[in-house]
């Protein structure tokens, strides 16, 4: 992304964000290692409106080792960034918990992600864009173990 700032007031916002994209928090471990491959902060949010937990819970998906990540990035964000639903990219409008529940689990961790998310007290009534709770997502795909840990949360 190529920003040209038009003047002073700009070039200092322009400053202000690319700061806030290099403040890395308290991340530390494996957390830190992942927002430094993906390049921003645990603040920030991407192009396509999505945050490191989004990335994160749907890596889960393809490979193990998110679950330290995802453990690492929840102790340094606000419950306010653990509901940030996906601004665009695919899926649009979903949370990191209803993308946690979007599908099986083949590492054995996703299960765990999504207690993580509970006890961060992630917001079991949030819908997608298609007005779909992560209870309701868990189930479509056959996720006995998050729907339980969802039924378990209230």
């Amino acid at each position: 992304m190529w920003i040209r700032p038009t003047n002073e007031a700009t070039l200092n916002e322009v400053v202000k964000q690319i700061t806030d994209l290099q403040d890395m928090g308290d991340l530390g471990g494996d957390a830190l290692d992942f927002a430094e491959g993906k390049g921003y902060g645990p603040f920030s949010i991407d192009c396509n409106g999505w945050t490191l937990l989004h990335h994160a819970a749907v890596q889960s998906q393809h490979g193990r080792g998110m679950l330290e990540v995802v453990s690492g990035l929840l102790e340094a964000m606000p419950v306010e960034v653990v509901d940030q639903r996906t601004g665009g990219g695919t899926p649009a409008g979903w949370s990191a918990l209803s993308l946690v529940c979007n599908a099986r689990d083949p590492h054995n961790e996703r299960t765990d992600i999504a207690q993580l998310l509970v006890a961060k007290r992630a917001d079991l009534e949030v819908r997608n864009v298609h007005g779909v709770r992560p209870q309701i997502i868990a189930c479509a795909v056959g996720f006995s173990s998050v729907v339980r840990v969802l039924l378990d949360a209230g």
